[in-house]
């Protein structure tokens, strides 16, 4: 169900119809703020399950994955309407703010994550 409703939210978002007036620039960088989401929810759920914890206070320290696609889904879901309510003007501004972010946290949970293996192959 959960994969359901996720993989719904991500077609909702990618659908051009949504973002009629998004330029071809703003449309690139709304999927790929989208991708980094995905790859954000996939490198938590990994940490998870290997004793790591969450550093965001909304979920706590040690969510459940149907909570982490709850909050991903409306964070998706919020972050489209906002961003299209912005307008032309500041639109693409806020998208490369909001894909500079949001890597950052990609690189965040990557380096956690290889610190983790690290970790686990000196201890054998």
């Amino acid at each position: 169900m959960k994969s359901l409703i996720y993989t719904v939210l991500i077609f909702l978002f990618i659908n051009t119809s949504f973002a009629d007036d998004w330029t071809a620039r703003e449309k690139i960088l709304g999927i790929s703020y989208i991708t980094l989401n995905v790859v954000d929810l996939g490198q938590t759920i990994y940490g998870l399950n290997r004793g790591c914890s969450e550093m965001n206070p909304l979920l706590g320290k040690h969510p459940t994955p149907e909570k982490l696609y709850l909050l991903k889904g409306i964070s998706l879901g919020a972050m489209y309407f906002l961003v299209d309510e912005i307008g032309q003007g500041s639109r693409e501004t806020f998208l490369w703010c909001a894909n500079i972010l949001q890597l950052g946290i990609v690189i965040w949970n990557g380096h956690q994550n290889s610190q983790m293996k690290f970790q686990f192959k000196l201890n054998f």
